[in-house]
């Protein structure tokens, strides 16, 4: 039962005050990840479909399924073709792939901050594209 309610209405931690993801505390915080989808890149993409999107899309936006899933697949898969076409990937991600990290993400999107320290290389892979500012 908990769990259900837990997918039903996640939270977040600040310290050791816990508030549900609403629209006040996320959409600010995450302003920057839609304009992900609105410049490829050349490395990291997986990362940041696994860490950033999936989250964003299944957490912030609410997406649990049906068209608005198939909605943010294929705007990340348009993304993820244009960013291929940067730089061609060892390995592609597939639609599937991308629907799994959308529907089975566990975590809140990485912040800004902690992307910063630990994932550097993605943090360098937006400032270049500007989808940050330094």
């Amino acid at each position: 039962m908990w769990k259900v309610i837990e997918e039903a209405y996640p939270v977040e931690t600040t310290g050791s005050v816990r508030r549900p993801f609403t629209a006040s505390n996320t959409h600010t915080r995450y302003s920057w990840i839609p304009r992900i989808l609105e410049h490829p890149l050349e490395d990291g993409r997986r990362r940041i479909t696994w860490l950033i999107l999936g989250p964003y899309f299944k957490f912030v936006e609410g997406v649990r399924g049906g068209p608005e899933l198939d909605r943010v697949v294929d705007r990340t898969m348009g993304w993820l073709e244009e960013s291929y076409k940067l730089r061609k990937p060892s390995q592609r991600l597939t639609r599937s792939e991308v629907e799994y990290l959308i529907r089975k993400a566990k975590v809140k999107p990485l912040s800004l901050k902690t992307l910063q320290k630990k994932h550097q290389d993605v943090y360098r892979q937006l400032l270049k594209a500007g989808v940050v500012k330094g």
